[in-house]
């Protein structure tokens, strides 16, 4: 417990003395960055895991890991180029958008199959997500 507060405390700590020191944006453009290295760090890990055979939940973790570090690879970038007008509404970032979606799906039906018996209703919760995204959209617009 204490190594998850600690965990927590520090990069809070840093990012708000960077932010004093540097301003805003150096915290939040660094703080981007690690993550994002962190998370491609963190699937090529479970990509190794996969490949190793260690566990079959790996290939679920590859896809969910890349695919966060892609989204958050892209936006970090789009932040440093100082917001390009080809990455603002550019649809290759479907591809990773797509990524992560099929690793929350891989995901999805690794818990539902720990949780129900019956494997069949494992695209219920995708399927629900879908429509509450789906439904939010239309209600906003």
């Amino acid at each position: 417990m204490k190594q998850a507060i600690f965990g927590f405390l520090l990069p809070v700590v840093a990012l708000f003395l960077v932010s004093a020191r540097c301003g805003y944006a150096a915290a939040y453009l660094i703080g981007y960055g690690v993550l994002t290295l962190m998370a491609f760090w963190i699937a090529l890990t479970f990509l190794w895991l996969w490949l190793q055979r260690a566990t079959p939940l790996a290939l679920g973790m590859v896809f969910g890991w890349a695919g966060a570090a892609l989204i958050m690879g892209w936006w970090y970038v789009y932040a440093l180029l100082g917001q390009p007008v080809w990455m603002s509404g550019n649809r290759l970032l479907f591809v990773p958008l797509a990524v992560y979606l099929g690793g929350a799906a891989i995901h999805s039906r690794v818990i539902w199959a720990a949780v129900v018996a019956d494997n069949r209703g494992h695209w219920v919760p995708v399927g629900l997500a879908t429509l509450v995204s789906g439904g939010l959209w239309l209600g906003l617009r």
